[in-house]
C-alpha cells in the first residue's frame, strides 16, 4: 500500500474499521499451488471475508481508478514470462456516514505464456484489491495446526528439500531477455546487447564488457531495456534480418 490519505478525521469511519477488524475471521487457505505443493488464501476468499466484515459495520471498499505504469501491454505477449510494468490502483473505503479513506496500491504486471496481457492485468487488479483489503483489516491467513501444543514443528522431508522461490529481479529478467535475443535472432550476446541498447535509445557503451550485469546499468536503464528487448525480438521474428 503506497499512499493513504484520510480525507477528514471521521470517528464513525475509524470506529467502523476497528469493529470490522475485530469481526474479520482468518481467511482459510482453499487454493492449492500444484507446482509448489502449497495452499494459499485465494483473492476471492479474502474479498468475501473483507466485504462481510466491512458491510456489517456500515463500510464498503470500492476501486475508483487504475493507472498503468507500463508499456504497450500486448507487445509482451511473446510466450515467456516477463515483467510488463505496474498497475497502480486507487481505492476508497467509504462509510455510510459519508466519510471516506482513499489510498493507492501498486502491483507488478507479469505476462506469461498461459497468461496474456489482458488476463495478466485482470489478475493484477484482483491481487491489488486483496493486498489493500488485507492491509485495511489486518486479515490473517488461516494456517493448519495453529494450536501450538498440537503442532508438529519438526521439518518434514518436503520442507528440507524445498527452498522458497522468488520472482526474478529486473536485472535477471534483462539478462535472460538478452540471451533470448541472441538465440532467436541468431547472433552473439554482444551483438544482442547492442541491439537492445539501440532499441532503448541508450549509449552504445553502457555496461561495457559486463553488459546488463554492470552496476552502471541502473534500474531505470533496466526497465527501458526490458521493454526494448521485447520489441527487438518481435521485430526480429517478423523480419529476421540477421538470419542466414
Amino acid at each position: 500500500m503506497e499512499t493513504l490519505d484520510l480525507i477528514e478525521v471521521a470517528p464513525a469511519l475509524a470506529a467502523a474499521i476497528v469493529a470490522a477488524q475485530l469481526a474479520a475471521d482468518a481467511v482459510p487457505k482453499r487454493g492449492h499451488n500444484k507446482q509448489l505443493g502449497k495452499k494459499y488464501a485465494t483473492a476471492d476468499d479474502i474479498a468475501a471475508a473483507a466485504k462481510k466484515a466491512l458491510n456489517a459495520n456500515g463500510a464498503a471498499f470500492v476501486r475508483v481508478g487504475v493507472d498503468l505504469d507500463a508499456g504497450k501491454l500486448e507487445d509482451f505477449d511473446l510466450g515467456n514470462q516477463g515483467y510488463a510494468g505496474d498497475s497502480v490502483e486507487t481505492w476508497m473505503l467509504i462509510h455510510e456516514s459519508g466519510a471516506a479513506l482513499v489510498g493507492t496500491q501498486r502491483v507488478p504486471i507479469v505476462v506469461s505464456k498461459g497468461r496474456p496481457h489482458e488476463k495478466a492485468l485482470s489478475a493484477t487488479l484482483t491481487y491489488a484489491d486483496g493486498f489493500a483489503l488485507r492491509g485495511i483489516l489486518c486479515l490473517e491467513r488461516e494456517e493448519p495446526g495453529n494450536n501450538v501444543d498440537g503442532r508438529d514443528d519438526a521439518p518434514g522431508q518436503d520442507q528440507i528439500q524445498r527452498r522458497p522461490s522468488r520472482p526474478p529481479t529486473l536485472r535477471e529478467q534483462v539478462i535472460s531477455q538478452v540471451d533470448r535475443v541472441a538465440r532467436e535472432l541468431r547472433m552473439n550476446k554482444g551483438a544482442a546487447w547492442s541491439e537492445c541498447l539501440a532499441a532503448a535509445e541508450l549509449p552504445s557503451d553502457l555496461g561495457g564488457d559486463k553488459g546488463p550485469g554492470s552496476d552502471a546499468v541502473t534500474d531505470t536503464h533496466l526497465a527501458a531495456l526490458l521493454r526494448a528487448s521485447h520489441a527487438v525480438i518481435k521485430a526480429g521474428v517478423s523480419d529476421p534480418k540477421g538470419a542466414p
